[in-house]
């Protein structure tokens, strides 16, 4: 074999092992982005996970469940009630989810995001004295262990805090809640009136709703 044809063999060998190298670098160019992507949109765990700043712990007393408005009161459409989905848990991407599935089932979607307490339980529902009859749709649809809570906002939005033992929402074919029907009074529960008129703590303090 000639010198000219041992140039042209090592030429090939090295186009070839070339090719395969920048193709490998390609392939991992493009795991490396889709999983940054979905790790953006929630959908897939960080593979490093390194919180740059911690949410601060509270202590776990809300005071006590406030009454449906009045009597007469009536779970709404879903479509009427905008949620601010809060993460409160160490689980990545644990609000984009919980949104979506609230979405899902027809709620507006307000905030998405951290939020700036950490819970240790299931869910924590927060609102006002206008969202009252709204969050408690939203407790309809919660998991069991999720909890009422009300606080000082003049507006009708409704928060759900998610906690460190949050799983999922309450499978749909056992939310018995639909609009238009009367929303039970639950036992023990403090009517609106002494909970604005100062006669029984705020279940949290303002800085924090």
């Amino acid at each position: 074999m000639s010198r000219k044809d041992l140039d042209r063999i090592r030429r090939r060998r090295l186009i070839l092992r070339q090719t395969a190298i920048f193709g490998l670098l390609v392939a991992l160019l493009v795991v490396v982005g889709a999983a940054s992507i979905a790790t953006l949109l929630g959908r897939m765990d960080p593979l490093v996970s390194a919180p740059f700043s911690s949410p601060t712990p509270v202590t776990e007393d809300w005071g006590p469940v406030p009454c449906p408005a009045d009597e007469s009161a009536m779970y709404p459409q879903a479509a009427l009630v905008t949620v601010n989905v809060l993460n409160g848990s160490s689980a990545f991407g644990a609000a984009t989810y919980l949104s979506q599935a609230l979405e899902a089932r027809g709620f507006a979607i307000g905030r998405v995001e951290n939020a700036l307490i950490e819970y240790s339980g299931v869910a924590l529902i927060r609102t006002g004295a206008l969202g009252l009859n709204r969050a408690y749709l939203l407790l309809a649809n919660s998991p069991e262990g999720t909890i009422l809570t009300f606080d000082p906002r003049t507006d009708e939005s409704v928060d759900i805090v998610i906690g460190a033992e949050y799983k999922s929402l309450r499978p749909a074919e056992t939310v018995t809640a639909q609009s238009g029907t009367v929303i039970p009074f639950p036992p023990g529960c403090v009517a609106v009136s002494e909970l604005t008129s100062g006669q029984v703590p705020p279940s949290e303090p303002a800085d924090q709703s």
